[in-house]
């Protein structure tokens, strides 16, 4: 075998090892960019199956509005809060809900006409269930959970 044949054949052997090494790159690189994908779909929350709707909006005039639930929210008049109530009856910052271990609990945050779940009213935080009936001031909300 002549020297030009073994050199073809070295650099042949070099050219199929460095496409090699390169398909490995790229096919961890690719991987890695799909599980990072992927583990941002996961963080990024489903249309929300919970929700708050309005049954009775006392002086205003929310009937029938449905204010989607994730982990937590607050309740009140004030602006900053999470589900604005614009209700005289309602306090500034009524109430708070959240989810704790697959159960939700609201908890009245000092309102001055109270909070009720289900017409028992709320000294502590209480759990919610889907179907009752949350009393904020002359504002009534039920929790609602929709199956996907």
């Amino acid at each position: 075998m002549s020297l030009d044949v073994l050199l073809f054949i070295l650099r042949l052997a070099f050219l199929i090892l460095l496409y090699v090494l390169l398909f490995a790159v790229v096919k961890v690189a690719w991987g890695s960019i799909r599980k990072t994908a992927d583990a941002r779909a996961a963080m990024v929350p489903p249309a929300s199956l919970v929700r708050l709707r309005v049954v009775s909006a006392g002086q205003n005039g929310l009937s029938n509005q449905a204010f989607d639930l994730w982990s937590s929210a607050t309740l009140g008049r004030a602006p900053d809060n999470t589900i604005v109530l614009p209700d005289p009856s309602v306090s500034a910052h009524h109430a708070a809900i959240r989810q704790h271990q697959g159960q939700w609990w609201v908890e009245d945050l000092r309102s001055t006409n109270g909070t009720a779940v289900n017409d028992t009213w709320v000294t502590q935080p209480a759990p919610v269930n889907p179907g009752d009936l949350v009393r904020l001031g002359e504002v009534l909300l039920r929790l609602e959970v929709n199956q996907p």
